[in-house]
């Protein structure tokens, strides 16, 4: 790791952080790591901004493709989950995220009934996930 992190009050600092890997982050640091909203750039120019919690994202934040297309929405120790947005192939959709996969929801149903269900399924034991995912995707 290389770049200069300065503390000037001995808590937290903005300042820069590049790995040895290439990775490049700039924002918030403290305890030596990503630790607040700031950017973590990647050589394939994959980018991810948000809010970052011991080095990870944690609450919201966006992800950007090389390809122009994007992710948003809750990130829980680095992986999306629960309701977002993407853009791919220059389409926007609304989606579940689970385990980093995203499942589209029917745009024609009101957000009070894609609340609901989100909460559902965000709620559910992980070995039923895969029937829950068929239910998603035929959601009335």
């Amino acid at each position: 790791m290389s770049g200069s992190i300065y503390y000037p009050d001995d808590d937290f600092c903005v300042g820069e952080i590049i790995y040895p890997n290439g990775v490049r982050y700039v924002g918030v640091i403290a305890n030596d790591m990503p630790n607040g909203k700031g950017k973590m750039c990647y050589p394939s120019g994959y980018t991810a901004n948000g809010f970052f919690s011991n080095g990870a994202l944690n609450g919201k934040g966006k992800l950007f493709y090389e390809n122009g297309d994007w992710s948003k929405g809750k990130f829980v120790n680095g992986q999306l989950f629960g309701k977002g947005k993407i853009l791919k192939d220059n389409q926007r959709l609304k989606v579940i995220f689970s385990s980093n996969d995203a499942y589209q929801l029917d745009e024609s149903k009101s957000d009070a009934k894609l609340d609901s269900f989100v909460e559902q399924f965000q709620n559910m034991p992980k070995e039923y996930e895969e029937h829950w995912k068929d239910v998603l995707l035929s959601m009335p």
